[in-house]
């Protein structure tokens, strides 16, 4: 049996420097915050550190370019653009369909879900285009602030749009006021006032006057409403029906030059309407038996 004497092993502790141990804590704190995983300190006397698995960084980096938030602005301004045009593709579809009555519906039932949410005042706000203009706006300065572009490109679009439409709604109803209003004064000077029937708006009734005026049909007409039904029916009497068309007869049967023997001229339902209310909304207010001028401009 050898005898042999016990291994002694001495056990040394040696402090770090202050400066090394400050940036070695440095340096784990930044580790830590960054995401990184420092390796443990090997203090096994087989020189292995068993059990340490790399981590990987838990923290990926943003993509926030200039060319992200122009591609989210312009897919959200696309939608918006669909989304905008399938609804008043829908709606003019339904009110052709319905005779108008669907524009009626949709605007009390926007009226009343406002009447619930905010009483009379949300329900005012409802119809209103300036505060949905206004509420577009802030929805897109929103979705800025939040860093959703898609959703304030798609919000700023709609507001965009709506805003035009008011601008040119607006515009169209002060000139149709302007029109009545020149109308209104020139009958109560008890002459003869202009109608205005614009070709650019109206082509298809528009050419139908010129040219029966060049006919020898009267530009100068006079309002008698009571027998208008009844003209009607003369002047159309004899013409075949055309599908898709209306029969637009002048002068119309709404003066007294009217009925048997007046032009008939098949034009588009959407010409031959809108060239009616033209002329039936500047002859409003003037009494039976004024006198008007029909020109087309």
């Amino acid at each position: 049996m050898l005898d042999l004497a016990p291994i002694g092993l001495e056990l040394r502790v040696v402090p770090l420097p202050k400066h090394e141990a400050r940036v070695s804590a440095d340096t784990n704190i930044v580790a830590s915050e960054t995401g990184g995983a420092m390796p443990p300190i090997d203090v096994s006397t087989t020189g292995s550190a068993s059990g340490y698995v790399p981590q990987p960084v838990s923290t990926a980096p943003e993509h926030t370019g200039a060319s992200a938030v122009v591609g989210q602005s312009l897919l959200g301004a696309a939608e918006g653009t669909v989304e905008l045009a399938a609804g008043v593709a829908r709606s003019l579809a339904l009110n052709a369909l319905t005779l108008g009555i669907y524009s009626g519906y949709e605007l009390g039932s926007a009226a009343w879900a406002g009447y619930e949410e905010g009483g009379l005042l949300g329900a005012l706000n409802a119809v209103n285009p300036l505060y949905q203009i206004g509420q577009g706006a802030a929805d897109t300065a929103l979705a800025i602030d939040g860093g959703d572009y898609r959703a304030a490109g798609e919000a700023g679009t709609k507001t965009v749009l709506l805003a035009a439409a008011a601008v040119f709604g607006t515009g169209r109803g002060l000139a149709a006021l302007a029109e009545e209003s020149a109308v209104a004064v020139g009958a109560a000077r008890g002459g003869v006032s202009t109608v205005w029937v614009p070709s650019a708006r109206f082509p298809e009734t528009a050419g139908h006057i010129r040219d029966a005026q060049a006919l020898g049909h009267p530009s100068t007409l006079t309002i008698d409403r009571p027998g208008a039904a009844a003209r009607r029916a003369e002047a159309l009497s004899g013409h075949a029906r055309v599908p898709g068309k209306q029969l637009d007869e002048y002068p119309p049967a709404m003066f007294k030059e009217g009925g048997s023997g007046a032009s008939v001229r098949p034009v588009s339902p959407a010409d031959n309407m809108g060239a009616g209310a033209c002329i039936g909304n500047q002859c409003r207010g003037m009494p039976d038996g004024t006198r008007i001028r029909v020109v087309v401009e």
